[in-house]
């Protein structure tokens, strides 16, 4: 499957990027709490095309920057884990570029995105949103996966 935008009103979640206009990378990191990988980008849209992981970046309507990254990971025949990570402090302000705009924080745009999200596996995938599990055995310990 291509990358695709979804509409989550006051916000959007966008493919992930890392080219001359946009770097998420910055945002990533502190959203991981560690670097991401040279080749996560990369990585990102192999799994999208694979039907693997579905990753996207939550940004604000009238700002770019990445508030959040959204992964979604379908699960057996009919369930995809949702995992979201925040960019920082949950109750920050995000700056809009409208000074008309009510204030909005980086937890409203993971609820927004959460809920959209939950939206697009029903309908799109016709999976049931689910929260993702512990890497078993090893609750709290980074996975194989995150040690790249």
């Amino acid at each position: 499957m291509e990358p695709m935008e979804i509409n989550a009103g006051r916000f959007h979640l966008r493919p992930l990027r890392q080219d001359g206009r946009v770097d998420d990378a910055p945002a990533l990191t502190i959203a991981h709490g560690r670097g991401v990988y040279p080749e996560y980008f990369e990585d990102a849209a192999a799994d999208w095309e694979n039907d693997r992981v579905y990753r996207w970046a939550v940004a604000e309507q009238t700002n770019i920057e990445l508030l959040a990254e959204v992964a979604v990971t379908p699960v057996g025949d009919d369930a995809a884990e949702v995992a979201i990570c925040v960019a920082g402090d949950p109750e920050r302000v995000v700056e809009v570029g409208d000074p008309a705009q009510e204030p909005v924080t980086v937890a409203d745009a993971a609820d927004a995105a959460k809920q959209a999200v939950g939206r697009w596996i029903e309908g799109h995938l016709g999976r049931v949103a689910v929260a993702p599990r512990p890497f078993p055995g090893h609750q709290g310990q980074p996975r194989p996966v995150d040690e790249r």
